[in-house]
């Protein structure tokens, strides 16, 4: 590769060229081309350095320019990516998107253009840019990487490719452009790096986007919508319940509008047109996708639970940690904690224990009849776990929980009741002891 900017602090520009819609989000290529080679055109992000500077070209037709920048906020690291190109030789060997390997290159700070700057204002610079190309090659050598084809035989247009390098002399020419030199000090001062970078969406969150998505897929809510920023600003509170949040830019709404669109690949009223979606989410997508999609009663239902329990009292949120051993309930993270938290009521436990000793004289479990006295003897007496039978989505402000309510189990059928995902009823759990 010709590094020619690496030893010259000042040359510190890139560009994506894009037609995603979540443009301002992370970079993800594959590690190689179709044909399992390198190839530059993705990989040549990976020279980029924290604080540089990355200018997004928005493909679409609506746009067809530099439409923002965004600064490198971390080194790459390794993500499997679902990718397929999109030039002549994809559209001629039928390539669709499948998952790869690939890298990530985290971005903060994204800041829209008040205009793009487009193909149109850097044809109008032809001859100059010209000029610039020639002088550049002529100190640094070929490839320099530039964006653009200069052709004598049609106009200047984007060259096929993802990732490419931009001289500051390119900026400068442009008065649009020209204040980003001016903006991005040098430095990583204002980056947020590493262990800064924003945590896994969980099942709560996913569930929450999903509803949103699903109220109009075929229009969905934009970044600056009143749905859209209400979102983000619920997440940002559950994120506190689940002492995850971590940074200004957790759960954003550029953010939120980036993981509602990660659905679409999933939507065969949106894919069956030819379109992919955003490819670049992750499998807990998939999964939430195929749980509550085709039952949006249910979706709304467990949706409205999780809205409820994040505007609990503080004093009614359990904020201990997530209990080794048990798989958080398909509605998600904090509807599982609150379940435990009845579970674990002294009060209510004792008085399902009075109640069994009063009608039994023994307590046993009510899956497998274990007798923890009759093993253990006197150390055994009294011990018993109790397991709240209720679903999850209704254990939320106004609900209260009966006697009839616990079932009686011990540790090891309780465990398994907890084990995997969905959980287990008590009738099943006794129906499986059985076999």
């Amino acid at each position: 590769m010709n590094q020619w900017w690496s030893q010259h602090p000042a040359e510190r520009y890139w560009l994506e060229a894009t037609d995603r819609e979540d443009i301002g989000a992370d970079l993800r290529a594959p590690e190689t081309d179709e044909s399992g080679r390198d190839n530059w055109r993705y990989s040549l992000f990976k020279d980029a350095q924290i604080g540089d500077v990355v200018l997004h070209y928005d493909k679409r037709p609506s746009s067809n320019g530099i439409v923002g920048w965004s600064l490198v906020s971390d080194r790459p690291f390794a993500a499997p990516i679902v990718w397929a190109a999109r030039g002549t030789y994809a559209r001629d060997k039928h390539v669709k998107p499948r998952e790869r390997p690939g890298f990530v290159i985290p971005l903060a700070g994204f800041h829209k253009l008040s205009a793009p700057v487009t193909l149109n204002q850097f044809r109008s610079m032809e001859d100059r840019l010209r000029a610039l190309v020639v002088e550049l090659e002529h100190h640094y050598g070929k490839p320099l990487y530039f964006p653009f084809e200069l052709s004598n035989k049609r106009p200047i247009r984007l060259l096929q490719g993802y990732a490419f390098k931009l001289p500051r002399r390119f900026l400068e020419l442009f008065p649009g452009l020209e204040a980003i030199v001016h903006q991005t000090p040098y430095g990583t001062h204002d980056v947020h790096v590493g262990p800064h970078r924003n945590p896994p969406w969980t099942r709560d969150e996913l569930i929450l986007a999903l509803e949103l998505y699903l109220r109009n897929p075929s229009s969905a809510p934009g970044k600056e919508s009143r749905a859209v920023i209400e979102l983000s600003e619920l997440l940002n509170r559950l994120g506190r319940v689940l002492g995850q949040k971590d940074g200004e830019t957790f759960r954003n709404a550029n953010g939120v509008y980036m993981k509602m669109m990660n659905f679409r690949r999933f939507d065969k009223d949106y894919t069956s047109t030819g379109k992919v979606g955003l490819t670049r989410g992750n499998k807990d997508e998939g999964a939430v996708w195929l749980e509550f999609s085709q039952d949006r009663e249910r979706l709304v239902r467990v949706a409205d639970a999780i809205r409820q329990a994040i505007l609990l009292p503080a004093d009614m949120q359990d904020a201990t940690e997530d209990e080794e051993g048990t798989v958080e309930a398909e509605e998600g993270r904090l509807l599982t904690r609150l379940h435990r938290t009845r579970e674990r009521s002294r009060k209510l436990v004792e008085q399902r224990k009075q109640k069994a000793l009063a009608a039994f004289g023994r307590l046993r479990c009510e899956a497998c009849q274990f007798d923890f006295e009759e093993r253990y003897g006197d150390r055994g007496r009294g011990f018993i776990e109790a397991h709240h039978t209720k679903p999850v989505v209704t254990l939320v402000e106004g609900s209260k929980t009966r006697l009839e309510d616990l079932a009686l189990l011990c540790a090891n059928c309780h465990r398994m009741v907890h084990s995997a995902r969905p959980w287990l009823s008590v009738g099943e759990l006794r129906r499986l002891v059985g076999k």
